[in-house]
């Protein structure tokens, strides 16, 4: 049972759709509202004339196809734990095996007198809407009480019905939470410059009926007197049926739940604004819908008697939203919470941008106006990258981390461009699977197969999508570059040395080394251990290229590759004491150190390719099949050459 219909139950319907777990379940949803879940992001849009159907997330017939049990209007009152049923106005009572509380958050009211006047209104629903536009016909001039994002969506709304619309926010800048000084100036400015009044360090202490006019009185300021006050001072979590059930709540509210977003009760659990994930509580649906499909994902599990695993990390966030027709870009960490940080500020011609850096590696970004980076940025953020001394010195001068050729976007590629360079996907291939009808990374990697063998081209996929980077994991990156960056420099010192004996006298202690290159049973054991690696460096190849042989982690299994085939080096200086030898031998010798040169230089390709894009990523992707197809053409003669020299040694 799912108690709320708001944005994060629909979430986590589709998403039980998806894994097959909604035909398994028998799911009854509830919701104070006479209508489904419907699109709270765009709510302004009902100020320009849209129907309140047209926000809908889905039909209701959608629910009935699906099995769904949907009942609006209906009101849950109380939560008996130990009989597991929730009591309803006006159904009764609901038995559930397992609850899903989803009950969102309500409107912040301050605490002062004439909040509930005629001509003041909350901001919350589409109820709300309504009513504010309805009253609005009759008004000139209206007041929003609080700066933040909800206040400006409706100082905006305010704005477009031709009122004369103030902002009113007790802190000195707007959006206080997400914005430093400079940004929140300049967002101020754009906002007065459409002709909406900021009034800051304004606490207002009561409101007052004067005629048919609204009184706003401030404790140290002259009072505003205006036709209509909209509230929008921030909204709380409704948790109150969490507490009076009993349930744990944070330390700021909310119902109290762990990464899998279960409650102190094992049958409860608690998703969306109403959660309280490690005492941090969320107010933007993209955490919110992450949330959701854990919950989803461990439902599923849990229908089929396998353990819950998926877990939701409040990690960094990014959000980027149009607020009086600016964009406000906020990545990672709020600034409030990267008191460590270094802070870099570029202001331009109508753009502020700043990077929070902590170690070398950006741990948060806040941008008013247009950012083209901003994609690109979220993907660093939550890969931890470094950044350069170099790159941090272009953003004080130019505003931007990246030059504008490593800044290009895929997008822009040619359409012969290579973007999967494990499977030889092209831009082309993207655009026509996007043409098709694939509109997510994900049906995009299931219809062309790009980013399903080691992922490094996953953000591309997510820019094609037009939706933001995520964490590409690395596992055995790192062991692949240093083991490709130790052979690249040791194959060329083998080829060109010339071998010398140790010992100059059979006295010398040193003949024990030379021993180990000239008695023959050394020779063999050296030799097949060689053969031995060698073989196991090629099994482990095939993890890519034989599609059912997906055990592990595609990464992880290269970067072992590459450290044995690094390993073969030290193998090969072990049995033939540096020495190329003569004719077979000199051509196994030769064939060999080539071999490793190549794949040195491929595996150098393949763990940098993840971190470039522009023309350098364009080139990497392009050179990195090649590479690869070389390294696997002059494979072939080994086996050949092998065989000869082992029978020319058991031979003669």
């Amino acid at each position: 049972m799912v108690v709320g219909a708001g944005m994060a139950t629909h979430a986590l319907l589709q998403r039980l759709r998806r894994n097959g777990a909604l035909e398994r379940l028998d799911v009854t949803v509830i919701g104070e509202e006479p209508r489904p879940c419907y699109d709270r992001v765009n709510l302004t849009s009902c100020f320009g004339g849209v129907p309140p159907d047209d926000l809908l997330l889905s039909p209701v017939e959608w629910y009935r196809e699906n099995g769904v049990r949907l009942r609006t209007g209906v009101r849950a009152t109380g939560i008996d734990r130990s009989r597991r049923a929730v009591s309803t106005d006006p159904h009764g009572e609901i038995r559930y095996d397992h609850l899903v509380l989803a009950t969102g958050s309500r409107p912040f009211v301050p605490p002062i007198d004439g909040v509930d006047l005629p001509g003041v209104f909350v901001y919350r629903t589409i109820d709300d809407i309504e009513a504010i536009r309805q009253h609005a016909g009759i008004c000139r001039t209206a007041a929003v009480l609080g700066g933040g994002l909800l206040g400006l969506e409706a100082g905006k709304a305010l704005y477009n019905l031709s009122l004369q619309a103030h902002v009113v926010e007790v802190a000195p800048g707007l959006m206080p939470r997400q914005l430093n000084a400079e940004a929140a100036d300049l967002l101020r400015e754009e906002v007065e410059s459409l002709g909406v009044s900021v009034h800051l360090l304004r606490r207002a202490s009561r409101l007052e009926q004067d005629g048919a006019k609204v009184v706003v009185h401030f404790a140290r300021h002259d009072p505003l007197s205006v036709d209509m006050v909209v509230i929008s001072a921030g909204i709380r979590p409704r948790d109150e049926l969490a507490r009076d059930a009993g349930l744990e709540v944070g330390e700021r509210g909310g119902v109290a739940v762990s990464g899998a977003l279960q409650t102190s009760d094992p049958r409860v659990w608690a998703v969306g604004e109403c959660a309280s994930v490690d005492n941090e509580l969320f107010g933007l649906v993209g955490p919110c819908y992450e949330m959701a499909e854990a919950l989803a994902d461990n439902l599923a599990a849990m229908t089929q008697g396998n353990p819950m695993s998926a877990r939701f990390h409040s990690g960094a966030s990014a959000s980027r939203l149009k607020l009086m027709g600016v964009d406000v870009s906020t990545l990672g960490k709020p600034i409030g919470e990267a008191a460590a940080a270094s802070v870099l500020v570029r202001r331009g011609d109508g753009y502020c941008r700043t990077l929070m850096v902590e170690r070398g590696r950006v741990v948060g970004a806040i941008g008013v106006g247009d950012w083209p980076e901003r994609e690109r940025l979220s993907g660093l953020i939550a890969a931890n990258r470094r950044v350069s001394q170099r790159q941090l010195r272009r953003f004080q001068r130019t505003g931007a981390v990246w030059s504008a050729s490593e800044g290009a976007s895929v997008m822009e590629w040619p359409a012969a461009a290579t973007v999967c360079s494990c499977l030889g996907v092209t831009r082309g291939d993207l655009t026509d699977a996007l043409q098709a009808g694939a509109g997510t990374p994900e049906q995009l990697a299931e219809s062309t197969g790009a980013s399903t063998v080691c992922g490094s081209c996953r953000n591309l996929l997510c820019a094609l999508c037009d939706q933001p980077e995520v964490a590409v994991g690395a596992k055995g990156r790192g062991a692949l570059l240093g083991a490709s960056v130790f052979a690249a420099l040791v194959t060329p010192v083998l080829m060109a040395y010339r071998p010398s004996r140790f010992a100059d006298t059979v006295q010398s202690a040193w003949r024990r080394v030379d021993f180990l290159w000239q008695d023959d049973v050394a020779k063999q054991v050296t030799g097949y251990t060689l053969l031995a690696i060698s073989l196991l460096a090629l099994l482990l190849s095939l993890r890519k290229r034989l599609t059912r042989f997906r055990l592990g982690d595609f990464n992880l299994w290269r970067g072992v590759h590459g450290v044995l085939g690094a390993g073969t080096l030290v193998g090969f200086v072990v049995h033939t004491g540096m020495s190329l030898g003569h004719n077979f031998t000199f051509a196994l010798g030769s064939a060999f150190l080539l071999l490793n040169l190549l794949g040195a230089a491929t595996g150098v390709a393949a763990s940098m390719e993840s971190r470039l894009t522009g023309r350098w990523g364009r080139s990497l992707r392009a050179w990195r099949p090649r590479l690869t197809r070389a390294h696997i053409w002059l494979f072939w003669p080994l086996p050949a050459l092998v065989l000869f020299h082992i029978i020319s040694v058991y031979y003669y």
